[in-house]
């Protein structure tokens, strides 16, 4: 019971009316503690990770010890070569009793559903170990037809993500840039009014937001006369990487209208729910297993209602036969531009003047 998370306030109860035990909840905080802090090695973490059929499972170890594990499973990595265009990753913490993050890569399938498609965990976060865990990544999948990749501006090098996928663009995730910009441009840390901190944070949204290079200098050009040194955080740290959180300036990326990192932001948080803070590495992985189990099976649920379900209202005309072939995720964009397309009015063409002297 306390391994399914159960209430200790609950379990006591029961434990006392039904075998008539009395039990502190001291105690069963202790038997619990116990069963999370058991002795473990490396290789029966691998061992069970290695149950899974095809999974790929390899150990990185720098001077003897433990820096980290990657994990694929083989129904991941077919995953990835049906839907490679686009990657996001992002990192949780507190998730065991070594103080190891993990790091979680997804996909977006035709369903438009999250699909975790790799994970690893690692002991130090410098460019060495966070470089060889992308080479496996590469090692074990074709990374040549992923267009763009998309995490924080504050990931730990992010550089080695574009050195080793030269051919994906870099993206930065927009819930990120906008949080980022509330945390750093403050009344202190500017040693501006709140009044200036609101105006300036307006024009920093609005840059996010501009539509394109004319739209966004205009606004960094209005920046500078709002506050200067706003502006030279903003020079130094964003400006020359515009073309990462512009949403004007990335339209040749080829993000499948992916902004954010929230599907991965709503993963994480569901895992922590499951995960205790001080599970040692075997109680960890098993849990998040059982977790990310949970969610193929949720998603294969709506998979499925798609085939069983049928349109409350069909579509005719061109418009009919895309809705028969498309998931209800993909027709519903086709289907806004399509109408969009409708309401574009070309001008008809000037009328042909003719040259007096040339006419008969």
């Amino acid at each position: 019971m306390l391994s399914m998370k159960a209430d200790k306030k609950l379990i006591q109860q029961h434990v006392r009316k039904e075998y008539e035990k009395r039990v502190t909840l001291k105690d069963l905080h202790n038997l619990d503690g116990s069963r999370k802090s058991s002795n473990f090695n490396v290789e029966t973490v691998v061992e069970e990770l290695r149950t899974s059929p095809g999974a790929v499972v390899e150990v990185v170890e720098r001077e003897g010890v433990l820096d980290g594990i990657f994990f694929q499973k083989q129904e991941w990595q077919d995953m990835y070569k049906k839907y490679p265009e686009i990657l996001l990753i992002d990192a949780t913490y507190k998730v065991n009793d070594l103080k190891m993050p993990l790091y979680l890569m997804m996909c977006i399938d035709g369903n438009g559903q999250s699909q975790i498609i790799a994970l690893w965990t690692m002991r130090t976060e410098d460019r060495p170990s966070m470089q060889k865990m992308v080479q496996l990544f590469k090692k074990h999948n074709d990374v040549a037809h992923t267009r763009c990749v998309m995490a924080d501006k504050d990931w730990v090098e992010r550089d080695v993500v574009k050195e080793e996928m030269p051919n994906a663009y870099l993206l930065v995730c927009l819930f990120h840039t906008l949080r980022t910009f509330g945390r750093e441009v403050t009344e202190k840390k500017m040693n501006i009014t709140s009044g200036e901190r609101q105006q300036c944070l307006r024009l920093l949204q609005e840059m996010a937001y501009a539509d394109g290079e004319e739209a966004y200098q205009r606004l960094f050009e209005e920046l500078q006369g709002k506050n200067l040194r706003v502006h030279q955080y903003v020079t130094a740290n964003w400006h020359p990487i515009r073309h990462q959180w512009v949403q004007g300036l990335m339209v040749n990326a080829g993000h499948l209208l992916t902004r954010t990192n929230n599907r991965l932001e709503a993963i994480n948080h569901a895992i922590k729910s499951v995960i205790g803070r001080n599970s040692n590495l075997l109680i960890f992985f098993r849990e998040l297993m059982q977790c990310l189990s949970s969610m193929e099976q949720e998603r294969e649920h709506r998979s499925i209602l798609v085939f069983q379900k049928e349109p409350t209202s069909k579509a005719t005309g061109d418009l009919g036969e895309f809705q028969q072939f498309l998931t209800p995720f993909a027709y519903a964009y086709l289907k806004q531009q399509y109408e969009a397309a409708l309401l574009i009015q070309i001008p008809p063409p000037p009328p042909h003047t003719r040259d007096s002297a040339t006419e008969k």
